[in-house]
C-alpha cells in the first residue's frame, strides 16, 4: 500500500516539473527555480466536508516527508465536486498559512480518477496558485497542492521563480459556467464512455484546465490516449482532439 501511495505521489510530482520546465522554456530565458518548503497531512474525507462547513481547523494531520497508508488499509471514493475540492485548498490556505487564496492567482487545475469512478466524479485534485511578490526583483511564487482522498492524503510544495518571466494571465474560474463534472458529462455524452466500455474500464480519466486556455481538456488514458476532447469552459461547446479507433 505504501509503495502504491508513493508511485502516486511520484508521478504527479513529476507532472509538476513537466509543466514548470515548459513554462521555463517559454519564458526564453532562465528564471531561477529555487524549491522551498513542502509537507504532507492525513485527512478524513469521510468528515472533511462537514468540519469545514462548521468552522472546525483540525482537519489536517502533518505527516512525514512522504504520504503513509491509510490506517484503515482501505481506499476511499468520494462524491466530490470540484467546489468540495477547492474549499479544501482554502481550509488548507486558513490552516497552514493563516491567510485566503484570494490574493493568490489559480494558474493550473487537474482532475483525475479510475475509468470506473467516472460517475462518482474525481478522485484526485491538483492545483497550482501563485503570486508575484516584488523585493529586489520580481519573483513568481507558486503553492502547488495535492488532494487524494483515496489515500487520505493532502500535500503541498512551495516552488519560487525569479525573476518572474512569464507573465501569467490566471484562470478566472468564477467566470465559468462548466464545472470538471460538466465537462465529465460533456466527455462521456460525446464518446468518451463508449471508448471506456470499450476499454473495459481500465483506465484513467483526467480533467484539466491550464491558464492559455478557456477550454477543459478531457483525457481517457491507457498507457496512450484513447480519447481526448476539449470542452468550451464559459460555453459547453467541444471539439473531439484525439480518439483511437482500434
Amino acid at each position: 500500500m505504501l509503495n502504491k501511495t508513493r508511485k502516486i505521489w511520484i508521478t504527479s510530482l513529476t507532472i509538476v516539473l513537466l509543466i514548470s520546465v515548459s513554462c521555463q522554456r517559454l519564458s526564453f530565458r532562465n528564471e531561477e527555480v529555487i524549491r522551498g518548503e513542502e509537507s504532507y497531512y492525513l485527512i478524513d474525507p469521510n468528515t472533511i466536508l462537514a468540519d469545514i462547513e462548521e468552522g472546525k481547523t483540525a482537519v489536517f494531520s502533518s505527516q512525514t516527508v512522504t504520504p503513509q497508508a491509510p490506517l484503515s488499509q482501505s481506499l476511499s471514493v468520494v462524491r466530490w465536486t470540484q467546489e468540495d475540492y477547492l474549499n479544501i485548498v482554502q481550509a488548507l490556505y486558513e490552516s497552514i498559512w493563516n491567510e485566503s487564496t484570494d490574493d493568490w492567482k489559480l494558474r493550473y487545475a487537474w482532475f483525475s480518477m479510475k475509468c470506473d469512478n467516472v460517475n462518482d466524479g474525481p478522485q484526485f485534485a491538483h492545483f497550482i496558485f501563485y503570486k508575484v511578490v516584488r523585493a529586489q526583483k520580481e519573483t513568481r511564487v507558486e503553492r502547488q497542492i495535492y488532494i487524494d482522498p483515496s489515500n487520505n492524503a493532502v500535500g503541498w510544495v512551495e516552488i519560487k521563480y525569479s525573476p518572474d518571466l512569464l507573465q501569467l494571465v490566471p484562470i478566472k474560474l468564477p467566470e465559468y459556467k462548466v464545472t470538471v463534472s460538466d465537462a465529465l458529462r460533456i466527455a462521456e455524452d460525446n464518446g468518451g464512455e463508449e471508448i471506456r466500455i470499450r476499454a473495459g474500464n481500465d483506465c484513467k480519466v483526467s480533467g484539466e484546465l491550464i491558464n492559455t486556455s478557456d477550454n477543459w481538456r478531457v483525457s481517457y488514458v491507457k498507457t496512450l490516449d484513447l480519447f481526448s476532447i476539449d470542452i468550451d469552459a464559459l460555453t459547453g461547446s467541444h471539439k473531439i482532439v484525439d480518439v483511437q479507433t482500434r
